[in-house]
């Protein structure tokens, strides 16, 4: 149950972000990307807290036991984090990028599959939305 409670506040934070970064698909959306990347990082720090308090409700020893309750929001949480550095940086995200966003919490424990399917499939969104919105005439990033 206490964990349960602590993925309700990751999923919560994800939807506020994932809120906050989805108005970069508007028209005037790219106007004010580095204000909306900033905000998108602060509620990252909420995150970070979450996963701290995460780790306390659950033996170390039993991850596996456990990871299927937040399993789906750290993927998502990782694509955000993703496409908030690609949106600032117009690069990659790095395992390290990643840890530095979410905590070390989520790098360690995450599948090395899980990484390259989140992390390519973030790139392919990212690489998808540029080139839809070049060709709507929106421009550049």
């Amino acid at each position: 149950m206490e964990i349960r409670k602590v993925v309700q506040g990751l999923e919560q934070t994800a939807r506020e972000i994932l809120t906050l970064l989805q108005t970069v698909h508007q028209t005037s959306g790219l106007k004010d990307v580095p204000n909306k990347c900033q905000k998108a990082r602060e509620h990252f720090n909420a995150v970070k807290i979450h996963l701290e308090e995460l780790k306390t409700k659950f033996p170390p020893d039993q991850y596996y036991r456990f990871n299927e309750h937040w399993r789906f929001v750290l993927q998502r949480l990782i694509f955000l984090a993703a496409f908030v550095v690609y949106l600032e940086t117009e690069t990659l995200v790095t395992r390290e990028a990643v840890a530095g966003i979410l905590g070390s919490f989520t790098c360690t424990q995450i599948s090395p599959w899980s990484k390259g399917h989140v992390l390519g499939f973030s790139l392919g969104h990212a690489v998808g939305w540029v080139c839809m919105n070049m060709t709507r005439g929106r421009g550049s990033l």
